[in-house]
């Protein structure tokens, strides 16, 4: 996709994940505002339709245009918003991918329900064919959104950082390390459910009421290395509940 980019142009930006959503009002690379909602693709899941994500984009792009120097000209759009569960699937790039295959294998599409503007959307990146063999599961991945942080953040990066391999780590609903070789492409990446299974920890188990106000100020070594050994040697499961157990019965710090 090649386009001619405008001077003092504006547009919307999304990034759309499991759980929230959130929308900048951009101006060329400057963002003028910004309006998040807890709102991601988990509701579709859940529901089997797209209802609640469609009109809650409907309705910050109405708020957002109101407050616009001048009127938005097009979506861009990255993250979940583009997977089956989102508007529109965009199939994947294969790894390794940098910004000009990505940039490639951008998607135009409009959605009338949502807006009348067309929407640009970011593929996410694979690592690993598909379908793949069994025994080639572990070492396979995907991505939807952290493509785009990775590509603004190598734009914004000192110099002396170019030409360098780098490891970004992504806390989230899918917690994920992924890999960039040094001609800024990204390589390798692991993915993990952590996010939504300490969700799910603190909101829908018996420890729930001694971890739904936990707020991790400052990560204690010791007991976080207890942790992984626990983990290791009698499971996940094993791990959380005796952790909280103990750390309360022997008042040990809860960070």
């Amino acid at each position: 996709m090649t386009a001619t980019w405008e001077k003092k142009l504006t547009y919307f930006a999304v990034d759309t994940g499991t759980t929230n959503t959130t929308v900048w009002l951009m101006r060329d690379d400057r963002i003028l505002r910004e309006s998040k909602h807890p709102v991601g693709v988990r509701q579709t899941s859940i529901h089997g339709d797209r209802e609640l994500l469609e009109s809650t984009l409907r309705g910050t792009f109405c708020s957002l245009s109101r407050r616009a120097p001048s009127p938005p000209r097009f979506v861009l759009a990255a993250g979940m918003l583009t997977s089956q569960l989102g508007l529109l699937e965009v199939p994947h790039v294969l790894a390794p991918a940098g910004v000009g295959k990505l940039a490639e294998n951008v998607r135009m599409k409009n959605f009338a329900r949502v807006s009348p503007l067309p929407f640009f959307l970011v593929p996410g990146v694979r690592i690993g064919s598909a379908p793949c063999e069994l025994s080639e599961v572990a070492y396979s991945d995907v991505i939807r959104g952290e493509e785009t942080e990775i590509v603004g953040f190598q734009a914004n990066a000192q110099p002396r950082a170019h030409g360098t391999p780098w490891l970004l780590l992504h806390a989230g609903s899918h917690s994920k390390a992924i890999e960039v070789d040094a001609r800024g492409r990204i390589v390798r990446s692991a993915s993990t459910l952590s996010g939504e299974a300490l969700h799910a920890l603190r909101t829908q188990t018996i420890l729930a009421s001694r971890l739904r106000d936990l707020r991790l100020q400052e990560l204690q070594k010791s007991f976080f290395e207890s942790g992984v050994r626990c983990s290791e040697r009698y499971g996940l499961s094993r791990a959380f509940e005796s952790g909280v157990r103990c750390s309360e019965r022997y008042g040990l710090s809860r960070a």
